[in-house]
Order: structure tokens, then C-alpha cells, then sequence
């Protein structure tokens, strides 16, 4: 069995700027809803699957001095109404790319502390289809 190192990030895009060298933790989810179809006349609840979607979170290092740098791509990205993705795990193959659509919901920065580097965290809404590719 091969595991992966965290630290295999091939691209962290947002709004196609990469920002892996910036970016020191990302988190992935995929969802899908429930719908009760339970009757007045079962003994136990019924459910179908409803709509599917996803939401991902960045955090990472703060640097309000390039342009395409964490601040200005993560604040640009929140003033649009929605922005490209592309999130691609692994180095060498395989590896698996996640890439869409998404809005961005939160965006905290700088957050600073005596001991350590400035740093930002973002969380992220798909909106549409998640493609999944494995290269």
C-alpha cells in the first residue's frame, strides 16, 4: 500500500494564480444531502439522496506584497462572484486533481501571533459539479 505525504501538493489554484508556495494546509470535502421519504405507516425513517456539493478550506502564510501573493488573490477572489479551482494531491502519479467552480465564503488575514509567521485561513463553497480526474 503507498501512502502520501502530506506535503504533496502539485497545485493549490485559486482564479488560476497558484498559491501552493503559500499554503500549508488544505482540506477537502464532498457532501451530498438526505431527503426523508418516510410514510405516516413506516416503522422506520426512509431516505433518497438529494443534491451534492462540496466546500474546501485553505490556511496558510500571509504575504501582502506580491501581487500574486495570498492576500491579493484571496482578496480579489472575494470581491468576485465566483472564482476557478483547481486542487491537485500527490506529485507523482497518481495524482488526483479536484477543479471547479467555487465562491469564497470567509476570508481571514492577517492573523499574527509573537511566536509565528502571519498567517490566513479561507473557506470555500463549489457551486456546480466537482470534476474528479486521476493522472
Amino acid at each position: 500500500m503507498a501512502f502520501v505525504a502530506g506535503r504533496s501538493m502539485s497545485a493549490v489554484k485559486i482564479d488560476t494564480v497558484d498559491l501552493k508556495a503559500f499554503v500549508s494546509n488544505v482540506s477537502f470535502s464532498q457532501n451530498a444531502d438526505t431527503v426523508d421519504v418516510s410514510a405516516f405507516n413506516d416503522a422506520n425513517r426512509d431516505y433518497i439522496k438529494g443534491l451534492q456539493g462540496a466546500t474546501f478550506t485553505l490556511s496558510g502564510f500571509f504575504t501582502p506584497t506580491a501581487a500574486t501573493g495570498s492576500d491579493a488573490v484571496l482578496k480579489t477572489a472575494v470581491d468576485k462572484s465566483s472564482v476557478a479551482f483547481e486542487l491537485s494531491f500527490g506529485t507523482t502519479a497518481p495524482i488526483i486533481t479536484y477543479s471547479g467552480t467555487c465562491i469564497v465564503t470567509s476570508y481571514d488575514g492577517p492573523e499574527a501571533s509573537v511566536d509565528g509567521a502571519m498567517s490566513f485561513s479561507a473557506s470555500f463553497l463549489v457551486t456546480g459539479a466537482v470534476t474528479r480526474t486521476v493522472s
